[in-house]
């Protein structure tokens, strides 16, 4: 019987391929113009790969997580967040507050829709990141004299980071969930595409003057998505 799966179709991709997500399941990666007709017969075709490598990455699933997270982990900045829940059915929807400085966030509302607390938490995440992720990105575009134009805190499903022609970047609010080092390499590639707009290998050896190990951070972050919390992927 044929997998689940969803289809993203890519103006960089040449060629299709499969990634297997530990919680988004099997994704089929397509260029713009590949018929879709053709997609069955390649995942027949790999059904074998694909079956052997979603076996191998639902064994490495960590256990449940809670429905209502009671701390935020910020693996990039070192930091836990206390999350604490009151119901107040005189509010139409769900609010958070945030007291700094005791790292705690409340959620108030209607805490019985987690698609409502979901959305609260993705909300803080972004908010807390454009603090702290743009100030990186300014730090890093300084120390190593690689200027760009605007900085952005974008969710996205499959990129962690992005910059286009004008020099602006864009960088994933969930980044503040991953280990220092590949937050750090995320930023460092975006900048050097200020210099070269391409993975070719000059922007390789360019990104390596900054980042020496730039490559084994490449595929440590195909598998990142084990440092996230499940509630990011819910659909806002």
């Amino acid at each position: 019987m044929m997998r689940a799966y969803t289809v993203r179709y890519s103006a960089r991709a040449k060629h299709l391929s499969f990634q297997v997500h530990p919680h988004r399941g099997l994704e089929v990666v397509v260029p713009e113009k590949f018929p879709p007709n053709e997609i069955p017969r390649m995942l027949e075709k790999h059904q074998d790969w694909i079956e052997n490598t979603m076996k191998k990455v639902q064994s490495n699933l960590r256990p449940p997580e809670p429905d209502y997270p009671k701390r935020l982990h910020f693996q990039a900045t070192r930091e836990t967040w206390l999350v604490n829940y009151k119901e107040d059915l005189s509010i139409a929807g769900l609010t958070y507050h945030i007291n700094s400085h005791e790292k705690k966030i409340c959620l108030r509302g209607k805490i019985k829709s987690k698609k409502l607390c979901y959305k609260a938490l993705q909300l803080f995440t972004a908010e807390h990141a454009k603090d702290k992720l743009l100030a990186w990105l300014d730090r890093l575009s300084v120390t190593h004299n690689l200027p760009y134009k605007e900085g952005k805190i974008r969710r996205a499903r499959s990129h962690w980071g992005s910059c286009n022609i004008s020099k602006n970047i864009s960088l994933n609010p969930n980044l503040l969930f991953l280990p220092t080092a590949l937050v750090e390499y995320v930023i460092l590639h975006e900048l050097c595409h200020t210099k070269h707009l391409n993975h070719s290998a000059r922007f390789w050896n360019y990104l390596a003057e900054f980042n020496p190990e730039c490559l084994q951070r490449r595929d440590q972050l195909r598998k990142a998505d084990q440092y996230l919390p499940t509630w990011v992927f819910e659909s806002s």
